[in-house]
């Protein structure tokens, strides 16, 4: 019976039907279900945390390497980049091998990753650092995320993502405040240092309480789809990054940008055929998912250009130390881990999840739009 202590089987049912091969620690223990939970919800806040932290650290980084705009730049994009295309990828193998074991795998990646950047004594080794996070987080967080549901009652989703997504707002606070602080007191590879723990943190956590578990029925690995997927969202991205540097008519950033156009739609053209697609494309023919799928990406693009660039453009373009910083980040922080705990409070009591997206996403856009329209005397007050 679920939640009840097992003192011989360490198989167990989970809510998607997938059997959950309990680790030794928690096996026995009636907490084992909320333990998954909390550890699943912490490595999914790691995406919090390491963008934080990498934007706070990065203009003192970057001065002590001897960073040009370029190398900076992919600096601060190339974990994100990697991540977004080893999602699709690292979602095949846990089908495969087991989500645990490559959630698990991912952690300690991306613990490699954060060391190699922390010690860093070039610009180039500083950058090796980031891809290597990038190709962990694509485990970890992807992982994480499709974790949540194996371990979770489908009733209390809700609010079960509502708590992943305030503590990954808490995470962005601590990121804020720790790397904020420890710059100013040791610099940048001490406040660097706050990823590595964190990411730690979590392999433990992980390897402690979470049960391993596969696809229930074994399909071929789509290598094709992955590879595929990977190149037009890394070019496509990478396009998209360096407008800001090298504006939309240099040929470069053409290339990648229609390249990367060109490889999804062949994407989508082997996807249609292939038997076993590790990408369903007929989920997009529901309308409900393309919407949200819409206000996703637009929310994730509003959050990252506000959170990421605000930090960095306050410390170089503003003159503002990382503690003055840090504090004033704390406002969007504090206000997501409220507007998290209430939209999952508000879709558990039976509130449209229509009605929710459109205040979430409006509010949001509302945001943006005030920055955009502020003047320079009061930024220290608004930019938050």
């Amino acid at each position: 019976m679920r939640g009840a202590p097992m003192t011989t089987a360490t198989i167990e049912k989970g809510p998607t039907g997938v059997d959950l091969h309990w680790p030794r620690t928690t096996v026995n223990k009636e907490s084992r279900w909320k333990l998954a939970q909390w550890a699943a919800i912490a490595g999914a806040a790691m995406i919090g945390v390491d963008p934080v932290v990498n934007s706070f650290v990065l203009p003192t980084a970057s001065q002590a390497l001897g960073m040009d705009s370029g190398v900076r730049a992919l600096a601060s994009s190339i974990a994100t980049l990697i991540l977004t295309a080893g999602l699709l990828g690292a979602g095949a193998l846990g089908d495969r091998i087991g989500r645990r074991r490559v959630l698990v795998i991912g952690t300690w990646i991306t613990v490699l990753g954060e060391l190699v950047s922390t010690f860093a004594m070039t610009s180039g080794q500083f950058i090796l650092g980031r891809a290597i996070v990038g190709i962990g987080m694509a485990g970890l967080f992807g992982m994480a995320i499709g974790m949540i549901p194996a371990v979770t009652k489908p009733e209390m989703l809700p609010k079960v993502y509502g708590k992943m997504f305030a503590f990954t707002a808490v995470g962005g606070l601590v990121a804020i405040l720790g790397s904020g602080v420890l710059v100013s007191v040791g610099g940048w590879r001490l406040g660097f240092s706050l990823n590595v723990i964190c990411a730690i943190g979590v392999a433990l956590f992980a390897m402690f309480a979470i049960p391993e578990n596969k696809a229930s029925k074994q399909r071929a690995f789509d290598y094709k789809g992955v590879i595929l997927a990977a190149a037009a969202l890394l070019l496509f991205m990478y396009g998209l990054g360096e407008t800001g540097a090298k504006g939309w008519s240099d040929p470069v950033v053409l290339l990648c940008i229609f390249g990367g156009l060109a490889l999804g739609v062949l994407f989508i053209w082997v996807e249609k055929r292939e038997p076993d697609a590790s990408f369903p494309l007929a989920v997009f023919k529901v309308p409900a998912v393309v919407a949200a799928t819409v206000a996703l990406v637009a929310a994730g693009i509003a959050q990252g250009s506000a959170q990421a660039n605000l930090t960095e453009l306050m410390q170089t373009a503003g003159g503002y130390s990382s503690s003055m910083v840090s504090i004033i980040a704390l406002p969007m922080v504090i206000f997501g881990v409220i507007g998290a705990l209430l939209t999952g409070s508000m879709v558990a009591k039976g509130v449209s999840v229509r009605l929710v997206l459109v205040l979430t996403v409006g509010l949001m856009a509302l945001g943006i739009l005030v920055l955009v329209f502020i003047s320079p005397a009061l930024s220290l007050l608004i930019a938050p």
